[in-house]
């Protein structure tokens, strides 16, 4: 699984190969999105620090992004 981010607020989540929970809190560890995939994707965010933590088949791993 791989998480990248252009800092235009696009995060691009790709390599997912099993069911994938994607779930996106902010600075203040507010839950402000979730969602589940089972292939590549895509999403949107507004410009500030986020945590992203993805949850899949081999485990859960958490990311800290920027956005403008």
């Amino acid at each position: 699984l791989r998480l990248t981010n252009n800092l235009s607020g696009q995060v691009i989540v790709s390599n997912v190969k099993s069911n994938t929970r994607i779930l996106v809190y902010n600075i203040n560890g507010s839950l402000v999105k979730t969602f589940e995939t089972n292939s590549d994707t895509n999403f949107n965010l507004n410009g500030g620090v986020w945590i992203i933590l993805v949850k899949d088949a081999e485990g859960q791993k958490s990311f800290k992004l920027m956005t403008n």
